[in-house]
């Protein structure tokens, strides 16, 4: 399975399982939320930017713009936030 995937897929991959193990984490330790908050969005923007690259080297422009644009309001809301 990982020997027919890109290297941004690859990527992608792992940002979500880092995403659903912070989101794990966080409804675990509600005193911590600030922390696994912040590694959420950051994960969460990486796995688009990701994903936006894959779908633009796949030729396919809406999606990936879509991508970028939510990828960048993510980690922008993220480093504000800071």
């Amino acid at each position: 399975m990982l020997k027919k995937m890109s290297m941004y897929q690859i990527a992608t991959l792992i940002c979500a399982l880092v995403v659903l193990i912070c989101a794990s984490l966080s409804f675990a330790y509600p005193n911590d939320n600030q922390r696994f908050t912040m590694l959420n969005q950051l994960f969460l923007g990486l796995m688009l930017l990701f994903s936006g690259i894959s779908e633009l080297k796949a030729k396919r422009m809406f999606a990936a713009i879509a991508n970028f644009g939510v990828s960048l309001f993510i980690i922008f809301v993220m480093l504000y936030t800071l």
